[in-house]
């Protein structure tokens, strides 16, 4: 999961150019004007004894007073929404590819979320996601979500036993989801249960694909996709966040530092094998010898490439195997087997099956304050590639020198302009 090659994925990704092009609105515009009613629940104003781990949160399950939290209660904010003020799809409707067309918003650049359900693929546009955040969906016929994170690019794909809302508050500024059964808030950055009755349970996940618009539509000519007929008065043809997204600005403060290796919104894919995370940049990986990059992670082997076909970066195990080159959009290895991709992005030959690794895309200061022991694939400023450890010493990486420094600014909702459909 991860973008085109070169650096589009720094200047085209998503909705990096709609603020600018077409209009942005404030981040209260998202929602329905009102900012829906206050709170979940007041989240509670003292935090374990405990302390975090290096990647921000609690190894163990804490408890302060009768609440179980898997995070500092203070690295929990009010994203100045309340409860459902983005409002989330219940009741989704889906059109055909030329239906999609007709209807003017999608971008040909922009990217959606890809699944299967039974024999039918289905797409997701982010220009509508980042509305609503949260899709009521079924895959199946078992009820799922499908979700998105606009602030940190986060997304997921989740099996759901009931209903799931915007809960109006924000950890690493990931919007957190919350179950109305429990009123547990649940971070797809960390895949868990975040705070709440189901605190450190697991969101059961689902494979899924993030693939542009015009790569989805050439594969799937008979897929279904998501309208903009949602029920809401909406402008899916502009990002909710405005400048937001072309700024180094964040909304809210991080639980742990953010590492100034890349641009703070440079777009990574991240995998974590063995314990060992490691972020790739598409364009890279793209350039390697032989268009894929095969190495070891702990005693795992892992092959990485660019299926340019789809506009994703891919990773497998690589279990005695040697690859050599990209093919379209199969695998060469040096016994020039080809594999081919199965529909669960598997890469098959003969009876053998090579496990997809699903790759986490986000913006690379969520990854790096995540992971701040990442390994990198990627170009660093002054630096050159790095592929290992990042170790960046003075004059190296990005420049955050008291004129362009990542900052916190929270001033983002003067303006709603948009008002729920009646």
């Amino acid at each position: 999961m991860s973008y085109p090659t070169g650096d589009r994925n720094i200047r085209m990704t998503k909705f990096k150019a709609m603020g600018v092009l077409l209009g942005g609105l404030a981040l209260l515009g998202a929602g329905c004007g009102s900012g829906g009613s206050a709170e979940v629940y007041a989240i509670v104003d003292k935090d374990p004894v405990a302390a975090v781990n290096a990647y921000g949160y609690y190894d163990e399950v804490q408890q302060v007073g009768r609440v179980k939290t898997l995070v500092r209660p203070s690295d929990i904010h009010r994203s100045g929404q309340g409860v459902d003020g983005i409002p989330v799809l219940t009741a989704p409707f889906f059109v055909t590819v030329d239906e999609a067309e007709t209807e003017g918003v999608l971008i040909d650049e922009f990217y959606g979320i890809s699944v299967k359900d039974g024999e039918t693929r289905k797409f997701y546009p982010l220009q509508i996601l980042a509305w609503h955040e949260i899709v009521h969906d079924t895959m199946d016929g078992a009820p799922i979500i499908v979700t998105y994170s606009p602030l940190t690019e986060a997304t997921g794909v989740y099996r759901a036993d009931g209903a799931f809302g915007v809960s109006g508050y924000v950890w690493n500024n990931e919007s957190l989801m919350y179950d109305e059964a429990t009123k547990t808030l649940w971070s797809r950055l960390i895949g868990r249960g975040a705070y709440g009755s189901q605190a450190g349970r697991d969101l059961s996940t689902i494979p899924f694909e993030l693939v542009p618009w015009e790569k989805w539509r050439e594969a799937y000519p008979e897929g279904r996709v998501l309208s903009t007929q949602t029920g809401y008065a909406r402008r899916y043809d502009r990002s909710p966040y405005g400048g937001y997204l072309l700024s180094r600005n964040i909304f809210f403060p991080m639980s742990q530092p953010f590492v100034a290796a890349l641009e703070p919104k440079a777009v990574v894919s991240g995998i974590v094998v063995e314990g060992i995370a490691k972020a790739y940049q598409a364009g890279p990986v793209a350039q390697h010898e032989d268009g894929l990059k095969q190495e070891k992670m702990g005693e795992t082997n892992i092959v990485v490439w660019v299926d340019e076909a789809r506009g994703v970066l891919r990773a497998h195990e690589a279990v005695d195997v040697d690859f050599r080159s990209v093919d379209g959009e199969d695998l060469m290895d040096r016994a020039r087997n080809r594999w081919t991709l199965d529909e669960d992005g598997n890469l098959i030959f003969g009876d053998r099956v090579l496990r997809t690794l699903v790759p986490q895309t986000m913006f690379w200061f969520g990854w790096s304050s995540l992971h701040p022991d990442s390994h990198l694939y990627g170009n660093v400023r002054g630096k050159g590639l790095v592929d290992g450890l990042l170790e960046i010493e003075e004059g190296e990486g990005v420049d955050l020198n008291e004129d362009n420094e990542i900052k916190v600014d929270a001033s983002f909702g003067a303006e709603a302009t948009e008002t729920e459909a009646q």
